[in-house]
C-alpha cells in the first residue's frame, strides 16, 4: 500500500512549507518504509496529489476534515459533509472566518471554541480556532480541496474508491513515544538544543534503534515497525527545527495503522458523525 503523510499548513511558504512523507506499508511484515521527504511552498503539489495519485494510496493529513456539530447547527449547515463543504467554500476564506467570529461573539465563555468528539479524545484544538493554532484556516484550505476530489474521505464521504484520505494527528504518535515532551522549535539556543534532543529520542524510539532497540511503545500501540530507506532521511527529518518533516512521517504511522484496521472501518469509532470527521488513531477508537 502506498502512503503519503502530509503536515499541512494554511499558507505554505518557504518559511512554513507543506511537508510530504512518501512511504509504503508491507502487510505481511507489518513494516512501514519511509522513502522520501519533500517540502512544498504552494498548494500546487497538494492539488497534484489529489488529482494524480495512483490507486491503492492512503493519504494522511494533519488537518481537520470536519467541524464541530455545535458550530454547524448554529450556522444552519445541517446537510451532509458532501453538501456542507461546497457551501463553506462558496463563502471564501474571509467569509468563513467572519462566520466563525460571529459565532464566537454569540457564545458564552467556555463555549466559544467547541470540540468535535474526536478532539476530546485526542486532546486536539477546536477546528474553529483561527489563531494560535489557525486550525480553522487549515480546515478551509484542506477540506474544500478534498471535497472537489474523487477520493474516499473517511468517514465524511464514504464511497467505493481505492484512494483514501484520513485525518491524522501526529501529536498522538509523539505522545506514545516521548510523552508530552516538546520537540518543536525553541526561542533560544538552550531550548532549541533540548528540543533537538527530543526529536532525536522520538526518532530513535520510532525506528527502535540504538538504546531504544528494545523499546516496544510503537509496536504495542500501533502493531507495526518503521524504517527509513536511507540514512539521509534521518538527517533531513532532524534538521527541520519545526519538526514538520518528522510530523509527516508520524502521519504515515497513523495511515499504516488505519490500513491494518480496514475490516473495522479503518479505525473510525462506531459513534463518529460523518459531518465532524474523525482523527485516525488507537487513542480515538471505540469498539464497533
Amino acid at each position: 500500500m502506498r502512503l503519503l503523510g502530509i503536515d499541512f499548513t494554511s499558507a505554505p511558504s518557504r518559511v512554513h512549507p507543506l511537508w510530504f512523507a512518501h512511504a509504503t506499508f508491507d502487510d505481511a511484515a507489518n513494516l512501514l518504509t519511509v522513502n522520501r521527504l519533500e517540502s512544498h511552498t504552494t498548494f500546487a503539489a497538494f492539488d497534484s496529489v489529489l488529482a494524480h495519485s495512483p490507486d491503492q494510496t492512503i493519504l494522511a493529513i494533519d488537518a481537520p476534515f470536519g467541524l464541530p456539530l455545535a458550530f454547524l447547527d448554529w450556522a444552519g449547515l445541517t446537510g451532509s459533509w458532501h453538501s456542507t463543504i461546497p457551501a463553506i467554500a462558496a463563502m471564501g476564506d474571509r467569509g468563513f472566518e467572519s462566520l466563525i467570529t460571529r459565532f464566537r461573539t454569540k457564545q458564552p465563555d467556555g463555549a466559544k471554541h467547541p470540540l468535535r468528539s474526536c478532539d476530546h479524545l485526542a486532546g486536539a484544538a477546536s477546528p474553529i480556532n483561527i489563531v494560535r493554532p489557525p486550525v480553522g484556516k487549515m480546515f478551509f484550505q484542506c477540506a474544500t480541496r478534498l471535497a472537489r476530489s474523487d477520493w474516499r474521505i473517511v468517514p465524511c464521504r464514504e464511497r467505493d474508491a481505492t484512494r483514501i484520505a484520513v485525518e491524522a494527528y501526529p501529536a498522538l504518535v509523539a505522545r506514545t513515544l516521548i510523552g508530552r515532551t516538546s520537540y518543536k522549535g525553541g526561542a533560544d539556543a538552550p531550548t532549541r538544543l533540548d528540543r533537538q534532543r527530543s526529536r532525536e529520542l522520538l526518532l530513535s524510539r520510532l525506528l527502535q534503534q540504538g538504546n531504544d532497540k528494545d523499546d516496544s511503545r510503537l509496536t504495542d500501540r500501533y502493531g507495526l515497525r518503521v524504517q527509513l530507506s536511507s540514512t539521509s532521511l534521518r538527517d533531513q527529518a532532524l534538521s527541520d527545527e519545526d519538526a514538520n518533516a518528522l510530523d509527516a512521517i508520524l502521519c504515515c504511522v497513523q495511515a499504516s495503522w488505519a490500513w491494518t484496521q480496514r475490516t473495522h472501518g479503518l479505525g473510525v469509532a462506531a459513534t463518529a458523525d460523518p459531518r465532524e470527521g474523525w482523527i485516525i488513531d488507537p487513542a480515538t477508537t471505540s469498539p464497533r
